[in-house]
């Protein structure tokens, strides 16, 4: 998309699908790449507004998509839409009468026409009375509401009771039902008018729908009150569901586990992740990753303290987590940012702290690696190289012979030797001790043979110095076999036992340093140093075994991670 090409705004208001050029159809890999492309055109850090408004539509429509609603309406009989130009709008004059106005009807230019006049009491009495009003007359009421509103008057018609008003008139008008949702997520209200507003909503909508539309307040509620009155809350609401579908509940119940997991008891977040993983088959395919997610995070947080046990990064990537589960994104993206370029800069105590034989610690932060690699993306943070990682096959060659190189081949051989020798002497002997006997038999038989009869003995002491011969092979070779099994497990067990100090203490620097040079993933360096490996099998000793090691390195896997957020 070039610079110079006009952005309509309006498009991204009304129709964000079609700002993103999206197909009706789309999924999320649609959507994310579609929403990239606009990022690496306005970075949050050079356009902030820009970005804060492409970023709404991006959430509005991922919203929908994980509830499925992008090709839905509410299931009512009552279903109006939107207003549109031709609507005709009842418009208060200053005598108090009202005078229908035709199209063209320019909804901003009609509100801030009532807000002008020296009566907004007046207007608002002469909209509320009317007996049928459209769509666009409630969002009118709520907005002078906040106008005519005194403080004193707790109890009267606010914002968000003339949106819920015209809810239950025209209950699949779109843009009451995104004006609610943003209501709901900014807004703020005390605990009281957040239960009040939850229980009217599912009155309205005793249906799935009520997921989608209460989320964003859910998600505010859960950390405002106490849990006692949360669950009492839920529950009620739950108990007026009548709706078969699942696909709206199951959305909700993973995004609420996410926000209460580091508050609610564990016994909840247990049974409420048992119930999504009973229904995954109903799951929209959108909600798995956050689903695997969250159920990392589980149990990440059962498992805290052996984890915080292990260091500072440890410690960082916890609180990042914890802020990802409880913050606004904006929040918790820049704690993540922020955590990497400390990941980043301190290598060693990554490391350190992860040890390369840690299986525990790989499936703890599985969760760290999958939302950085979405932050990453949403963020725009590009690649500045080009090349394939096929490209950097040389500079993994070199790599893999390095570590050959500063491998000490003398510490296997020098106790192995030593093993070796005492069991050769034993089995000599032994050999000897068989031979011997067969030796002096021959030599008995050969011995006082006249001419005429010493063709018959030496053929028969030839038989039994080869028959001895066998005997003495089989003997030594049944006698040692569990000796020369056992050395060979203990060359193999020392070799591998140095190969593994030698990978700890020299090859993962070595192969975090080539992380930090060229930004690669860790998969594709995987995946370039198995290619070495397999193609050149013969040019390699040792660090034959390295991308095996690498494999299960959790720490390189998560400072790989941290690198390639410095481009």
């Amino acid at each position: 998309m070039e610079e110079q090409e006009p952005v309509d705004w309006n498009l991204l208001q009304h129709n964000p699908q079609a700002f993103f050029g999206l197909p009706i159809s789309f999924d999320r890999k649609d959507l994310k790449r579609a929403y990239n492309v606009w990022l690496k055109r306005f970075k949050p850090e050079q356009y902030p507004t820009e970005f804060q408004r492409i970023r709404a539509a991006y959430e509005l429509l991922e919203s929908q998509l994980r509830f499925q609603r992008n090709q839905e309406l509410p299931p009512e009989d009552s279903i109006r839409p939107t207003l549109s130009d031709t609507d005709p709008v009842s418009l208060p004059d200053n005598s108090g009468h009202s005078q229908e106005k035709q199209s063209p009807v320019e909804p901003v230019a009609f509100v801030r026409e009532l807000l002008a006049r020296k009566d907004r009491e007046g207007a608002v009495l002469e909209l509320s009375q009317k007996e049928q009003k459209t769509s666009f007359e409630y969002y009118a009421l709520a907005v002078l509401s906040d106008f005519t509103q005194s403080c004193a008057e707790e109890d009267s018609t606010g914002f968000v009771d003339w949106i819920l008003a015209g809810l239950e008139t025209h209950r699949g008008d779109p843009s009451l039902l995104q004006l609610l949702r943003a209501y709901l997520r900014e807004a703020s209200m005390n605990k009281r008018d957040m239960k009040r507003i939850l229980e009217r909503i599912v009155t309205i909508f005793p249906n799935d729908w009520f997921y989608y539309l209460s989320e964003p307040l859910w998600l505010r509620f859960v950390h405002e009150v106490d849990w006692s009155t949360f669950v009492e809350t839920l529950q009620q609401c739950d108990r007026m569901i009548r709706d078969p579908r699942q696909y709206g509940r199951l959305a909700f119940k993973t995004r609420l586990l996410r926000a209460a997991l580091f508050r609610a008891p564990d016994d909840w977040c247990k049974e409420t992740l048992d119930e999504l993983e009973e229904n995954s088959q109903s799951m929209n395919s959108s909600l798995l990753p956050e689903f695997e997610i969250v159920a990392g995070l589980l149990t990440l947080k059962q498992r805290a303290e052996r984890f915080l046990s292990k260091g500072p990064m440890s410690q960082r990537i916890f609180d990042s987590m914890r802020s990802y589960c409880e913050d606004s994104e904006e929040v918790w993206q820049k704690k993540i940012i922020a955590s990497q370029a400390i990941l980043a800069a301190n290598p060693s105590a990554v490391l350190s702290e992860f040890q390369y034989t840690d299986i525990e610690a790989k499936d703890l932060v599985l969760p760290w690696i999958i939302v950085s690699s979405e932050v990453r993306e949403q963020l725009g943070f590009v690649d500045e190289s080009s090349e394939s990682p096929q490209a950097y096959g040389n500079a993994t060659i070199s790599l893999l012979q390095e570590i050959d190189r500063s491998f000490a081949y003398s510490k296997i051989t020098s106790n192995q030797r030593h093993k070796s020798l005492k069991t050769i002497g034993t089995a000599a002997l032994s050999f000897l001790g068989v031979m011997l006997p067969g030796t002096i038999l021959t030599m008995w038989l050969s011995s006082g043979i006249n001419v005429r009869t010493a063709g018959a003995s030496m053929i028969l002491g030839t038989v039994v110095l080869l028959v001895s011969l066998l005997l003495s092979i089989g003997a030594v070779v049944w006698a040692f076999r569990n000796p020369i099994r056992r050395i060979e497990a203990l060359y193999a067990q020392r070799l591998s036992k140095l190969l593994e100090e030698h990978y700890r203490d020299k090859g993962r620097a070595m192969v975090s340093r080539m992380l930090a040079a060229t930004h690669l993933s860790f998969h594709d360096l995987l995946q370039v140093a198995f290619q070495c490996i397999h193609q050149q099998e013969l040019a390699f000793g040792v660090s034959r075994v390295v991308p095996q090691y690498m494999r299960q390195d959790v720490g390189l896997w998560i400072y790989a991670t941290a690198v390639r957020f410095q481009r």
